[in-house]
């Protein structure tokens, strides 16, 4: 295989690319990243300073939980309501539906309620 400028220049912009960077740059940095984030859950209250901006940490993890918290609890009862749709679409319309179709529909309403039980 010859080496040409054209092969060099692909192989340079490959390595170059921002998603390449960045996975390099997170490999070498993966200890630092994890020692500071260990550090900063530890610590109930951690202010940072960057210019003018002060950000209380330990309260902007606090609030960080109850979102995730909040949209754990909206997608539980989103996944109720589709529980629910399907369980009302295979008795009401099953009978019109292909016996595939309706596997899958009834796999669907398992692996809903398997997932909402195990919460």
């Amino acid at each position: 295989m010859d080496i040409t400028p054209d092969l060099v220049q692909s192989i340079v912009e490959g390595v170059a690319s921002w998603p390449v960077a960045a996975m390099v740059i997170s490999i070498i940095f993966i200890s630092p990243i994890r020692r500071v984030a260990e550090r900063l859950s530890s610590f109930d209250s951690v202010r940072a300073k960057l210019g003018q901006v002060e950000v209380d940490l330990g309260q902007l993890a606090s609030d960080g939980r109850k979102v995730m918290s909040n949209a754990n609890e909206v997608n539980r009862i989103l996944a109720e309501s589709r529980l629910l749709e399907l369980q009302i679409t295979l008795d009401v319309h099953g009978p019109m539906f292909t016996e595939e179709h309706r596997r899958q529909l009834a796999h669907q309403i398992d692996e809903l309620e398997k997932l909402l039980k195990s919460e």
